[in-house]
């Protein structure tokens, strides 16, 4: 049944809901990425370490690291 209604969805509306499942995939991925570095590393950690360690993340700036490095640290507090 899930077809028949995509069926009568517009264009827009299917962009839309690819849309949504990018943005989901997107963040299920950052979530992983938090994870990971609350799991591998301290509080201590710099923008530097994590872009020594892990230059596929160049593409965030340090302001955007940072915020990373305090989720990590957030996460590290809730599941402790």
């Amino acid at each position: 049944m899930t077809d028949i209604k995509k069926i009568n969805l517009t264009d827009d509306e299917l962009n839309a809901l690819d849309n949504i499942r990018d943005l989901g995939g997107a963040l299920a991925e950052y979530h992983n990425i938090v994870k990971s570095v609350a799991d591998d590393y301290t509080g201590d950690t710099t923008p530097s370490e994590i872009r020594t360690d892990h230059p596929e993340l160049d593409f965030m700036d340090d302001e955007e690291i940072e915020d990373l490095l305090r989720r990590a640290k957030a996460y590290r507090n809730q599941h402790q």
